[in-house]
């Protein structure tokens, strides 16, 4: 009796409809890089095949748990770094993949720009090298038939402003691989505040303002001296003082000539005298 290995598994997942699962995580940097996380979950096929005879004379058999990691290490040296099994069927890829290819940083004065090319997941699906088989964008209508369920989420490194599919959230969004069946390019767009620049403006704007004020204020009270309760400037209290003080000892020449040298202009010397003497 022969055995049917793993991958005979997704050929014959045709007569049992939407018993596959892939879900594609992946994580793009700022750098152009990424992490991507795959998860397979066959788990369903081999519940409902376990133990089941052929008329061929084959044989299913339940694989050991690390056969698909391993022979997916062994195949992809270059490309997986780890692969785990959570349960029986269910299988986590680690990868990481430059996009640098595919990502566009736009720099502007108040923010910066990430537009990356959600078809550039194909690229990466066919480095990984599965006995010949792989999920390509040619391949997807071929695997409608068998109604499996493809999950793409992709996270931005900056908060998602526009994506043309898929459901966004914040810095990710959630595709449905089959959306991207037909598309030539598939833009996701996420945008990053400089929030540097803009305290940066607002600091230098504020400095401008405080300056502005502050000599708008001191040419202010060079020209308008400061009153006193009685409402007369402090400069006609000062000539008013010494008037008073001085005008039983000196004439009224004598003490225009004082407070003019002491910076009181001629004219109002003749009115503080004028009003005082």
């Amino acid at each position: 009796m022969k055995k049917i290995n793993l991958l005979i598994i997704i050929l014959l997942s045709v007569f049992i409809s939407g018993c596959i699962s892939l879900d594609i995580n992946q994580e793009i940097k700022k750098d152009g890089t990424s992490s991507i996380e795959l998860v397979y979950d066959l788990s369903s096929i081999i519940d409902s095949m376990a133990g089941s005879d052929f008329d061929d004379g084959f044989t299913f058999e339940i694989p050991e748990e690390d056969d698909f990691c391993l022979e997916m290490i062994e195949n992809n040296p270059s490309i997986i770094s780890d692969c785990t099994s959570e349960r029986l069927g269910v299988y986590k890829l680690y990868a990481e993949y430059d996009v640098s290819e595919h990502l566009t940083i736009k720099n502007g004065l108040f923010s910066k720009e990430y537009i990356f090319d959600a078809i550039s997941v194909f690229n990466f699906l066919e480095l990984l090298e599965d006995d010949g088989e792989t999920i390509t964008q040619a391949s997807l209508s071929e695997m409608r038939m068998l109604n499996p369920s493809l999950s793409y989420n992709i996270i931005m490194p900056a908060e998602i402003v526009k994506a043309d599919v898929g459901r966004v959230s914040g810095s990710s969004v959630r595709i449905n691989l089959f959306d991207l069946e037909r598309e030539e390019q598939v833009l996701i767009t996420a945008k990053e505040q400089n929030y540097l620049f803009v305290f940066i403006l607002v600091g230098v704007f504020v400095l401008i303002v405080f300056f502005v004020i502050f000599f708008y204020i001191k040419n202010k009270s060079k020209k308008s001296p400061v009153e006193n309760v009685e409402g007369i400037s402090q400069e006609e209290e000062n000539s008013k003082k010494y008037i008073l003080d001085y005008k039983n000892s000196y004439s009224k020449d004598s003490i225009k000539e004082a407070l003019v040298s002491g910076g009181v202009s001629s004219s109002d010397a003749d009115k503080y005298i004028s009003k005082y003497y």
